[in-house]
């Protein structure tokens, strides 16, 4: 139920391209590929995000959170990507 919260909250504001997340517990690895991070640093991306899912921080729902946040061109590049 929590992973498909934060799936329908980054969809809605975010239209990625790519989303995976997965969970283990309270811990998460968030990876979003959406052409809005375009001209953002990766602090600015991480900001976005966190915005996004702030109440679930806090209330401790997500206690640890990893992001990985590209553009569709970033991720085409990156090779680290090739699996998933």
């Amino acid at each position: 139920m929590m992973q498909s919260t934060i799936e329908n909250r980054i969809r809605a504001e975010l239209s990625p391209t790519h989303l995976h997340i997965e969970s283990d517990g309270s811990h998460y690895k968030i990876i979003v590929v959406s052409e809005s991070f375009a001209g953002q640093r990766r602090l600015q991306r991480e900001q976005r995000l966190n915005a996004l899912l702030q109440d679930l921080i806090a209330s401790g729902d997500i206690h640890a959170v990893t992001y990985v946040l590209r553009t569709p061109e970033e991720y085409e590049k990156d090779s680290r990507f090739g699996t998933l």
